[in-house]
């Protein structure tokens, strides 16, 4: 009977999993990140100091520019779920490849999904191309130290577990209300899953699917765990009350929203009735309280330090000053300098 009580357990830690669905779309001038773009192009009119430009070329200019934060902070979203996934791998005596980890003590096997879900199907291979150039649609390299690492940890090599694939699929076209797209991919995915395992989805399942911004530069996989620790560890309530949890965003919105079930395609309203005012600092009030009116448990992140998103040159800025100050608090100089962080360092100097 212990013996296949243990056996119970394995079987119940091997069945977690977190799927990721990022939202975002190709870093297009002019069709992401339109407001940032507008600030950017006041900016460059003031600025400019030799021959007058021609209004369509300061707004080329500003679109262009806001279109490579927008893919510059993208990359550096995939890549805080990517490493962080990969340094607690390396952290740890694996005996598995990513996407599914094992301890050796039995304490957690767990398995990771990533689907960069991209605003317009037509988007879908131009993504795919994009991901694949910066190495983020199968992440990593062969690297000439497998071998040696591979003796230290055994049973397989670290350049497959470094193989971590990103889907692209296309979010529902037949609607423009984000929260609407958000629910159907949601449970877009969790029917693939009960089609295979009807049994293994719902408020007891140890699946979590989250939908994850693109937009917030410090979104990670470390900052979304701890975000989820209250959620996760919470029992079932008796009459079983899904549960639904949000990532806490500075200008009242939220970055991630994760859950274990299905959720109704009314949660946030409908045409007639808006029950979230969307990019307002309402925004997460309202989901939380949509999601009590349907009879969901909503769980906040609980923490001083909310996430910045890119939405406008404001934003930027003042991602650019959060992040000096806390290097700062830290006593740390050290300076992430990928592209993003270069980039912004270049606007903000712009004025």
């Amino acid at each position: 009977a212990t013996k296949a009580h243990h056996r119970e357990e394995e079987e119940d830690q091997e069945d977690q999993e977190d799927v990721m669905l990022f939202f975002g779309r190709r870093a297009t001038p002019g069709k992401c990140k339109t407001r940032l773009a507008k600030d950017l192009m006041r900016i460059l009119m003031v600025n400019e100091e030799e021959e007058e430009e021609e209004e369509e070329e300061r707004r080329r200019k500003g679109e262009t520019m806001a279109a490579r934060l927008y893919e510059f902070c993208t990359e550096r979203v995939l890549r805080g779920f990517l490493l962080g996934r990969e340094e607690m791998i390396r952290g740890t005596n694996v005996c598995a490849p990513t996407p599914r980890r094992r301890y050796r003590d039995g304490v957690m096997k767990k398995r990771l999904r990533l689907v960069f879900y991209v605003a317009e199907k037509e988007e879908v291979e131009k993504v795919r191309e994009w991901l694949e150039k910066k190495n983020l649609l199968f992440f990593g390299d062969e690297d000439k130290d497998d071998k040696e690492e591979e003796e230290e940890v055994g049973v397989v090599s670290l350049r497959r577990r470094r193989k971590i694939e990103i889907e692209v699929k296309a979010q529902d076209e037949s609607t423009n209300d984000l929260g609407l797209r958000m629910i159907r991919a949601i449970n877009d995915e969790i029917s693939s899953y009960a089609s295979r395992s009807p049994e293994d989805v719902g408020e007891r399942s140890r699946r979590v699917f989250h939908v994850v911004g693109t937009d917030y530069p410090d979104a990670s996989w470390e900052r979304l765990e701890e975000s989820t620790k209250k959620m996760r560890a919470s029992k079932p309530l008796k009459n079983d009350a899904p549960k639904i949890g949000f990532g806490k965003a500075e200008d009242g919105g939220f970055w991630h929203l994760s859950t274990t079930c299905r959720l109704s395609e009314s949660l946030f309203g409908s045409e007639e009735e808006k029950l979230v005012r969307w990019s307002t600092n309402h925004t997460l009030e309202d989901a939380k309280n949509a999601a009590r009116k349907v009879g969901m448990v909503p769980h906040v992140e609980d923490s001083c330090d909310p996430l910045y998103d890119i939405d406008t040159l404001e934003d930027v800025r003042n991602w650019m000053i959060a992040t000096t100050t806390n290097r700062k608090e830290e006593k740390s100089s050290e300076v992430e300098e990928d592209e993003f962080t270069k980039l912004v360092g270049e606007v903000v100097c712009m004025r």
